[in-house]
């Protein structure tokens, strides 16, 4: 999906944590899958993070 996007000249978003914490109380890190130059990347859940997701598509816009 993120190809065809860029192909179409869209942004790509990656909401991600880049982990989760494990019931034991530790630490799971995951990396992204193959984020490019010119993605936006926001490391956050993406209930934590979706007012930051709507100030960056604003961003530039008379909105934001």
């Amino acid at each position: 999906m993120a190809k065809r996007a860029r192909a179409a000249g869209l942004k790509v978003f990656h909401v991600a944590p880049e982990g989760f914490r494990r019931p034991d109380g530790s630490w799971f890190e995951y990396p992204l899958e193959a984020p490019q130059t010119g993605d936006i990347v926001v490391r956050a859940t993406a209930a934590d993070a979706i007012g930051d997701v709507e100030r960056l598509l604003n961003k530039g816009t008379d909105n934001g």
